[in-house]
């Protein structure tokens, strides 16, 4: 029995065997993708069971398909999106061991371990039967006929419309610094992006399924919920964007467009153009020391530090654009541009996260820093990295981010950023572990609980605070554009770090 078969007897009859058939034939699908998303297995788990007590719910809608699994995929990944935003309120679970730095601890798939983290943002650009299609043949592993026969094309037209989907992830990849062919990463993504589901997983979910998520604890009833509020949102968007097409040729925009506006979100859902301070949840904005998001010009070169905490900047030889990553963004050149903030007992905090936008094509012999504050004298950098006369070769890392505070090792990214892309970058520190994000994944975490931070110098972003010539170099300024440059008074979790990233992306 086909997919359409198993849903039909489940609602036909209110079989819980084709229902344990169907949750048995996709779960490890599900689960897989939720843990990508989630990094860690609990999370995973929450993910799935809600995604089928959604499919129960609304498998009187699901008749015709003949297969499922571009709807749970796309459940999927509504779901973890609710998850995300949830998490933020939270300080939670750690991201798996596989999220560590390949740098410090190699994995033998090396290729699957930069396309792992992400996999699923990349996902995210194709469009919906793009992602169904890849679904079918990288995650179900089925054949270019059977994908075909599925989706009700010519097996010419699915092996195309394939080759057009691997094409966008290599691109996507490529602009992140991840050289590989359409072959290779169909097939590593084929022979890595399934794992098995946890044993008694597929009992408890059908189960809990066929009761319609009647016992379901809160935390997964609350997630059902937000899942059902983004997918009918993604409805909504749908069908106005369907609308506006229609109406540009009949030159009605101008209502359309009023509509938009006027058409309430639902509840829980920001508008994405609002500030993100403003929608923070207060456990987020009581950590702000400093905020920078650079969406007006600066008046006589003076920042106005929107954290509340009065550490406002002195920007020197910058401009400021108005194309930036959110609003606008200051542009610095390796010309001694530089922020300068000055020093006080809020900016030395015992633990902290280093927060910023960045966008750099620039990846040389030079250290170029996004925070400083004073590295040789107690304190913290984050840089693009230069060279070293100690790696093999000295340009080994040229372009990847650099975390370092005196007296432990320096925590980097697997991969460069000097691609001309936006990225967001996030160094914390929780008075034990350093660790590092790019774009909301972890790259690396450093032990390191004896150090002691604080001192009299000042802040400096996109430039060195170090008074010594020797350590100083006033033309290895940040060369690029900077935006939503925030330092907060703790470390932030992993789950806050990828709820940033998604909200400002």
């Amino acid at each position: 029995m086909n997919d359409q078969d198993l849903v039909r007897e489940y609602v036909d009859r209110n079989s819980e065997s084709a229902f344990a058939e169907l949750v048995h034939r996709h779960i490890n699908f599900v689960y897989s993708a939720a843990f990508r998303y989630a990094g860690n297995s609990p999370d995973a788990e929450d993910v799935t069971q809600a995604v089928f007590v959604i499919l129960a719910k609304k498998a009187a809608n699901l008749r015709r398909r003949a297969t499922l699994t571009g709807w749970l995929y796309e459940t999927t990944r509504f779901t973890a999106a609710a998850l995300l935003r949830s998490r933020i309120r939270q300080r939670v679970r750690e991201q798996n061991a596989y999220m560590q730095s390949t740098l410090n601890d190699p994995e033998p798939n090396g290729v699957w371990q930069q396309l792992a983290p992400i996999l699923e943002q990349a996902m995210g650009r194709l469009n919906e039967k793009e992602r169904a299609l890849l679904a079918l043949r990288l995650f179900d592993g089925k054949t270019a006929a059977e994908t075909a026969a599925l989706l009700g094309l010519r097996e010419g037209a699915a092996h195309k419309r394939t080759a057009r989907a691997l094409e966008k992830l290599r691109r996507f990849f490529l602009q992140r610094g991840i050289h590989s062919s359409t072959a290779l990463i169909s097939e590593t993504i084929s022979a890595n992006s399934m794992q098995a589901a946890p044993a008694a997983l597929a009992k408890s979910v059908t189960a809990l399924a066929i009761a319609r998520g009647a016992a379901a604890p809160a935390s997964t009833l609350t997630l059902i919920k937000g899942t059902t509020k983004i997918m009918a949102w993604s409805k909504v968007k749908t069908a106005v964007a369907a609308g506006i097409t229609v109406l540009f040729a009949a030159g009605t925009i101008t209502v359309v467009l009023r509509q938009i506006q006027n058409h309430r979100l639902p509840s829980g859902m920001s508008k994405i153009a609002a500030a993100p301070v403003s929608t923070m949840p207060p456990d987020l904005k009581s950590n702000l020391v400093l905020y920078f998001n650079f969406d007006s010009q600066p008046s006589a070169d003076k920042l106005t530090d929107l954290s509340g905490q009065g550490n406002n900047g002195d920007a020197v030889n910058v401009q400021w654009t108005a194309d930036g990553h959110r609003g606008g963004a200051l542009t610095l050149s390796p010309n001694d541009s530089h922020i300068r903030v000055s020093n006080n007992d809020s900016l030395n905090p015992p633990q902290f996260t280093l927060y910023a936008w960045i966008k750099t094509s620039r990846a040389d012999h030079y250290w170029r820093r996004i925070f400083d504050k004073g590295l040789f004298h107690n304190e913290f950098a984050l840089s693009v990295a230069g060279d070293w006369t100690k790696w093999n070769p000295p340009a080994k890392f040229r372009g990847f981010i650099d975390f370092e505070t005196l007296k432990s090792v320096a925590t980097k990214s697997r991969r460069s950023v000097a691609d001309g892309q936006w990225h967001q970058i996030v160094a914390t520190y929780d008075g034990q572990d350093k660790r590092l994000f790019v774009d909301g994944q972890l790259q690396g975490t450093t032990h390191c609980p004896d150090i002691s931070l604080g001192n009299n110098l000042d802040l400096v972003i996109g430039g060195f605070t170090d008074p010594d010539p020797q350590n100083d170099d006033p033309h290895a300024s940040f060369d690029g554009s900077l935006d939503e440059v925030m330092m907060f008074n703790r470390a932030l979790s992993p789950e806050e770090v990828q709820s940033l990233y998604h909200s400002q992306n």
